[in-house]
């Protein structure tokens, strides 16, 4: 799912509040990203240039690992 998405919901939400508890937004929001990110640390997840990078280092050690293997027989 997309961030902007999250933007786009926010702020429909906030349009719904009164003015009251517009002033608590701010906090709401800066709060719940703080839970969303600790949750995901947490979670001890990647990013995708880190996944890909992973994913490169695997194949080029499979290859060595064929090479060695072909070398023995």
């Amino acid at each position: 799912m997309e961030k902007n998405n999250f933007g786009k919901w926010s702020d429909k939400i906030g349009s719904m509040l009164p003015d009251s508890a517009l002033k608590a937004k701010a906090d709401i929001q800066k709060n719940l990203s703080f839970l969303i990110n600790e949750a995901i640390h947490k979670m001890d997840l990647i990013d995708r240039t880190q996944f890909k990078e992973q994913e490169k280092r695997i194949k080029e050690l499979e290859e060595r690992i064929e090479e060695l293997e072909a070398r023995q027989e």
